[in-house]
């Protein structure tokens, strides 16, 4: 039914809100931040079932499961609910890429429910999925919807950091923090999505808490060159192993992921598909760093240098969230991490 029940971790955030309804403190306006593939969006759906539900049970916190609109919400049919994002820019212009989540899927997918009134008579819940990727004018428009919303609404951002949307927005609703799920909750989510026992048992150290990572790894046939890339890595910062080859390995790594990502989806752009797949490794490269980090295992010389390392990884995520070229970033982030470590 998608409701708080099925959700895999999360206990103290579900609770808190919870605690939020049954005391009237529930706001119109969230953002829910956190890391990416750990749930938020599963979180947010069970709220709005919640919301949405005509016949709520104890105190208000549960979805009552039975009434027509929990019915339309586990079918993913209901009329009030609404999750947005940049891809829906595909139903209004075919040769659009959706890089970013434009003005006109604001105008049409965000702005125009919330100020209709509600086809079911009981409120209307919309989900701004990857919210940061809302470009300034669609956050403009967002900001109308946060401040001034129609009848019974409820909002919520979903983003990875809350700093990446604007200080006007950021004021008017409430964050939410969700962390990171234990490699036991993460394991636990792998495996009711259908992955098998021995490959969620190598995928677990490989994404720190983050399921959805652990699934696109997956879909991508990616498990391999992501494990093999986490052991390079502990191999240069554990022990100082040489760098070698690792900046050709790479980009046939992120090449192939591209390749991949485009099969999957033709409307795709190359540029975006390289970027996501370098963005995908440097995750991975940063949680291995950060592993390492808390080994505690290191020298004082080594624990200086991974930290450097962990620099060099985050400025590089960065550039390529930027228009930085590929080649270059890549060149770069490889050349640091060689110095960083050379004897």
């Amino acid at each position: 039914m998608a409701g708080w029940a099925d959700i895999i971790g999360h206990a103290g955030v579900i609770a808190d809100l919870k605690r939020m309804i049954a005391g009237g403190r529930m706001p119109h306006a969230l953002i829910f931040a956190g890391p990416m593939g750990t749930g938020k969006y599963a979180v947010a759906k069970a709220l709005a079932m919640v919301f949405l539900c005509r016949k709520p049970k104890a105190e208000g916190t549960e979805a009552c499961n039975a009434c027509d609109s929990c019915r339309l919400m586990a079918s993913n049919n209901h009329p009030d609910f609404h999750r947005v994002h940049r891809l829906l820019i595909r139903s209004i212009d075919k040769d659009r890429k959706g890089r970013d989540l434009s003005i006109e899927v604001a105008r049409e997918f965000l702005l125009r429910p919330a100020l209709r009134t509600s086809q079911m008579d009981n409120g209307k819940a919309i989900i701004v999925d990857e919210a940061e990727t809302m470009n300034t004018e669609a956050q403009n428009a967002c900001l109308k919807v946060v401040e001034e919303p129609y009848g019974k609404t409820l909002i919520v951002l979903i983003v990875e950091s809350e700093t990446q949307l604007l200080q006007t927005i950021r004021s008017r609703c409430q964050v939410v923090r969700l962390g990171r799920l234990s490699d036991e909750e993460c394991r636990a989510v792998l495996l009711r999505q259908g992955m098998a026992d021995a490959e969620a048992n190598a995928v677990v150290p490989l994404v720190r808490g983050s399921p959805g990572l652990g699934l696109h790894l997956k879909q991508m046939g990616f498990v391999s060159p992501a494990a093999e890339f986490a052991a390079r890595l502990t191999r240069i910062m554990g022990t100082g192993a040489p760098v070698g080859d690792l900046a050709a390995w790479l980009k046939v790594q992120v090449d192939t992921y591209a390749k991949t990502a485009q099969d999957q989806d033709d409307m795709l752009a190359k540029d975006i598909a390289l970027r996501q797949g370098l963005s995908v490794m440097l995750g991975v490269a940063g949680l291995t760093a950060s592993k390492s980090l808390k080994s505690g295992t290191a020298d004082e010389l080594r624990l200086e240098r991974i930290c450097q390392s962990v620099d060099v990884i985050q400025k590089c995520h960065t550039a390529v969230e930027g228009n930085v070229n590929l080649q270059l970033a890549l060149g770069e982030f490889v050349s640091v991490l060689e110095q960083t470590w050379a004897a």
